[in-house]
């Protein structure tokens, strides 16, 4: 079974139940809230596998799992998070989780400030200092 692990490239913050992910080989930085918000702290609390953080979730085990399983497939195409074989040093979730109810996970892509967050700060601002890019 696969196990995820967030990316080495990553960087995020939750911010009141909204993680913001920064991807900094893409410039690209995502919004996921509700159940997606729950599925990544999960992964940042421990590798992940899709039942194991299935099982934080109120409802059927089977859909959920499926569900989970779509959407860090999904987080894996975009950089996110890094698929690997599972290992004896996993580490479980805590069982004593309150349940959520689940919804269908969902995150948000933004490009606006790609060019900003690609930016080397040291050698590609102008005379004005940063976070004034050189044309």
């Amino acid at each position: 079974m696969a196990e995820y692990r967030i990316g080495s490239k990553i960087t995020h913050e939750l911010l009141e139940g909204e993680v913001i992910a920064i991807h900094f080989d893409t410039g690209a930085y995502y919004s996921l809230r509700g159940s997606a918000a729950r599925i990544w702290e999960c992964l940042a609390a421990s590798a992940g596998n899709a039942p194991a953080i299935a099982a934080t979730f109120e409802g059927d085990a089977s859909e959920v799992g499926n569900a989970v399983d779509v959407f860090l497939r999904s987080l894996a195409e975009e950089g996110l998070i890094d698929e690997q074989s599972a290992s004896s040093e996993s580490v479980e979730l805590d069982n004593t989780v309150t349940k959520l109810p689940f919804e269908t996970p969902v995150f948000e892509r933004f490009e606006d400030m790609r060019d900003l967050l690609l930016a080397d700060p040291i050698h590609e601002v102008d005379d004005e200092g940063w976070p004034h890019v050189k044309a």
